[in-house]
């Protein structure tokens, strides 16, 4: 997957697997609980 910047400029690119990981952790830290996301990623360790 290509990553682009506003200029739509090329920044990188990141694995499909990556893409699909960060999104369902995302999904597991906010669905389990009602504390916000800013809050769970911490708990998590996803920053």
């Amino acid at each position: 997957m290509a990553l682009f910047d506003e200029q739509s400029r090329f920044v990188g690119a990141i694995g499909i697997r990556d893409v699909l990981s960060a999104v369902l952790r995302r999904v597991a830290a906010t669905s389990c609980s009602d504390v916000p996301f800013e809050a769970e990623k911490t708990r998590v360790g996803l920053m």
